[in-house]
């Protein structure tokens, strides 16, 4: 996935991508995670960076 924006707020990194493979998903899907700041910070990664994510604890959420 495609990282397209990253906001650290304390202790916490919100991240939000946009899936590559659009087949899979609907039009404007936004996936959204969560990680330390401190590991965010050392892994270096930068918007526009391509990704492979792998949920832990996942919920989906969809729009009526």
């Amino acid at each position: 996935a495609k990282l397209t924006r990253a906001i650290v707020v304390g202790p916490i990194a919100r991240l939000e991508f946009e899936p590559i493979d659009h087949h899979d998903f609907a039009k404007d899907t936004v996936i959204e995670a969560q990680l330390p700041a401190h590991f965010f910070a050392e892994q270096g990664y930068q918007e526009g960076e391509t990704l492979v994510l792998t949920p832990r604890k996942a919920r989906i959420f969809v729009e009526s």
